[in-house]
């Protein structure tokens, strides 16, 4: 009885001037609307202004000692009207509970001014294109909208390849060595959706999700191919170019 041989592993799809892989895909965008809330910019920034606040070291905690015990009295002085008329107690009560925020700290301050300048600030809104990703071996174009809206040379610095699944995605990352000003560029798609790629999908020790932001998206099986055209093992990054081996 002869053993059944082995089955033979194709071969690594590859990319190259004369055969470029060609990947639609969604690239990122925003476009702007008008504020959520244009009419009380003006009155948040107003009121702002006018809450009391203090700098850190000690002049500013005996300052913000000295505006507590003026909103104490404040509060007492209201209770004490509040015996005749209720609205005056409730007004006390209020008062009273503003000594759980107040004064600020100067940088809670600041982070409410600038809050508050949003206000009335045109918005981003996600904007997504369809686009097409064209890669022939040494560059990779991405075009939406009859433009370029990237390109590059993985190759040419040449770029750390990282791979990884997080919240429900698969993601692969083009990041530049460090020292290099660049932004990464990513590509996500479904993990649920991504069939089995040519090489074990798995998460790179070297996975930073704070580096992953507006990624262009794939369907599954196209993310599993630019998986298997930007990722090898052996190299720990993009597979070797076809040719004679190099030392």
């Amino acid at each position: 009885m002869v053993a059944d041989k082995p089955k033979k592993r194709r071969r690594r799809r590859r990319a190259s001037t004369a055969a470029p892989v060609t990947l639609a895909c969604t690239v990122p965008g925003w476009r702007e609307a008008p504020p959520r809330a244009r009419l009380f910019a003006g009155p948040a920034r107003a009121l702002v202004a006018a809450l009391p606040a203090f700098k850190s070291g000690p002049a500013g905690r005996r300052f913000a000692l000295a505006i507590k015990v003026v909103i104490g009295a404040a509060a007492a002085g209201l209770a004490g009207l509040g015996k005749d008329h209720l609205a005056f107690a409730f007004l006390a009560a209020a008062v009273a509970l503003t000594l759980l925020v107040l004064p600020l700290p100067d940088y809670k301050k600041a982070r409410l001014r600038r809050s508050a300048a949003a206000l009335g600030q045109p918005r981003r809104i996600p904007a997504p294109s369809p686009g097409e990703l064209r890669f022939d071996g040494e560059k990779i174009t991405l075009t939406a909208d009859d433009r370029v809206w990237k390109s590059l040379r993985p190759r040419h610095l040449p770029h750390d390849v990282v791979v990884a699944v997080a919240d429900g995605r698969a993601l692969l990352g083009l990041l530049t060595p460090k020292g290099k000003r660049s932004d990464p560029l990513w590509f996500a798609a479904p993990h649920a959706d991504v069939p089995e790629t040519y090489d074990p999908l798995e998460t790179d020790r070297r996975f930073d999700p704070d580096t992953v932001t507006d990624p262009v998206t794939l369907t599954g099986p196209d993310w599993a191919t630019l998986h298997e055209l930007l990722w090898d093992p052996t190299t720990g990054g993009m597979p070797r170019p076809p040719g004679p081996a190099r030392t």
